[in-house]
């Protein structure tokens, strides 16, 4: 074969393999590469690409190899500093990684995807500060494009967001929207950070114009999302729907769903969609419905075994509160069920992880009551009290174990009205003054007040007719004219409604 056919030969060859490598024909590319170096071996761009399409093929040992006689043969070039800079990313070799991105920039200074992925592997690395600085920079540079300028700027919202500097990611996040009004995706992230600095209606405005402009699941998703943060369920229940009605597989969706449904007293569907949020992993054996117990576990394991101490047992502490919530309303489905010295386990527990919660300690004194056990009940009903001073249901559960303890009658009486002062819908507080009144003798007050119970909703007829308490009224007209009122022919069969508010619904 003459020179000048190997020449030709080899100008169709390299031609060949920079379509190939362009189409991401990486197996046809390195077969031809391989020839191609043998052909010519001191072509650096040959070199080149034959790293590059080894990169791409996970040989990454061979890659550096073909990488570094380029180097060699060429001496520092832009592609070459991209190439390793990637590779270095793949293998976890973050701090190389950095360091190519920086010799690449050294050679083009103004390179806008090299100032985009130094911020990200600087962020990737644990230092978000850094990656703020690189891009601040960038944004300094004259003649920016104005793509690049939007997409740095999202970059730097997103990373001020990580930091928890909202006001600094609303800035950016801003500016993006008024450079084009029309990205429904920052006018999210607008919501997200409102949301996050407590700024609950503001937050829903963002998420209603982000749905007007891109209407898909995820945008309905924290539309929802923002009316159950502000206690509209009623509301949250259109988008939410929308949302899974998109992306039938939007877990998070089917759970807020679910939780709106739970709020509305839905129940047979607030069902539906739980089972529907857990439809990929129902038995939580993967980390996919349970991310962030699983991350948070990871965290703390990996900061353990650095040494980390203090800091892993933060992490691990997350996700313990996550787990008190469980023992509560585990604790809390057994006392319904009454099997009260079982649930009286699962408040222990919830309590010891989360000592100062009311409802929790509510809940255990209520339960000791039910045992008879009412000085250790008292001890925790007013410890409640002192924690959240405005809970009536810690006034109520109180007040009711002192109509049991006559001595302490006079107390109960200003309990229950405290109740009915913080929740005027509180039957149950009506009833127990109406016992209150019954046990003092003045029936005129009793009958008042059971008679504003049962227009409340409390028809627990069967509790009634058993309860001790009201013995005194029995013998008055007026008692046969209260049961007959309030349990006519098909009214007597309900029960008083349960005490959702004491349920502890779980949060993303």
């Amino acid at each position: 074969m003459s020179q000048e056919t190997t020449s030709h030969d080899v100008e169709v060859l390299t031609g060949l393999l920079r379509k190939l490598a362009g189409e991401e024909a990486y197996w046809q590319a390195q077969v031809i590469a391989k020839h191609l170096v043998e052909l010519v071996p001191d072509d650096p761009e040959i070199w080149y690409l034959y790293g590059h399409s080894t990169a791409r093929l996970g040989d990454h040992a061979a890659a550096v190899g073909y990488l570094a006689k380029a180097l060699n043969l060429a001496g520092p070039r832009i592609e070459i500093a991209i190439e390793m800079c990637y590779i270095d990313g793949v293998r976890g070799d973050l701090k190389g990684a950095i360091e190519w991105c920086r010799r690449g920039l050294e050679l083009e200074p103004a390179n806008p995807a090299l100032h985009r992925e130094l911020a990200r592997l600087y962020a990737h690395s644990g230092d978000p500060e850094q990656a703020v600085q690189v891009l601040e920079v960038f944004l300094r540079m004259p003649a920016l494009e104005p793509d690049d300028e939007k997409a740095v700027r999202g970059q730097l919202g997103h990373l001020c967001m990580r930091m928890r500097r909202f006001d600094d990611a609303l800035v950016y996040f801003r500016m993006v929207v008024e450079a084009d009004e029309t990205d429904g995706s920052a006018r999210a992230n607008i919501g997200h950070c409102l949301s996050r600095k407590g700024e609950k209606k503001e937050a829903l405005e963002a998420f209603e114009h982000a749905v007007k402009i891109l209407p898909d699941a995820k945008n309905l998703y924290n539309l929802g999302d923002a009316y159950l943060a502000l206690g509209q369920p009623d509301k949250a229940v259109g988008p939410l729907r929308d949302a899974v009605r998109n992306n039938p597989d939007h877990a998070l969706a089917h759970y807020d769903l679910g939780l709106a449904y739970f709020e509305l007293g839905r129940f047979t569907e607030a069902e539906a969609e739980a089972q529907a949020a857990l439809m990929a992993d129902p038995d939580m054996m993967t980390a996919e419905m349970n991310l962030g117990i699983s991350a948070t576990g990871n965290l703390g394991l990996s900061l353990m075994s650095q040494e980390k101490y203090e800091e892993a047992i933060l992490c691990f502490k997350r996700n313990e509160k996550q787990f008190a919530a469980t023992y509560f309303n585990m604790g809390l489905a057994l006392f319904r069920a009454k099997r009260y010295r079982e649930a009286l386990d699962y408040f222990k527990r919830a309590t010891e992880i989360e000592p100062d919660d009311a409802e929790y300690l509510d809940l255990l004194g209520q339960t000791h009551d039910v045992l008879g056990n009412y000085g250790v009940a008292e001890k925790h009903l007013r410890r409640s009290l002192e924690i959240a001073p405005e809970y009536a249901f810690s006034y109520y559960d109180l007040g009711n174990l002192f109509l049991k303890i006559k001595d302490k009658r006079k107390e109960a009486k200003k309990l229950l009205e405290r109740a009915i002062e913080l929740n005027p819908k509180m039957m149950c507080a009506y009833y127990c003054l109406g016992c209150w009144y019954a046990l003092e003798g003045q029936k005129t007050k009793a009958f008042e007040y059971l008679d504003k119970a049962f227009k409340k909703g409390f028809k627990d007829r069967e509790w009634i007719e058993a309860d001790k308490d009201l013995e005194g009224l029995r013998g008055d007209a007026r008692y046969g004219k209260m049961m007959a009122k309030h349990f006519e022919a098909g009214s007597g069969g309900g029960v008083a409604i349960p005490k959702q508010e004491k349920i502890k619904k779980g949060k993303k």
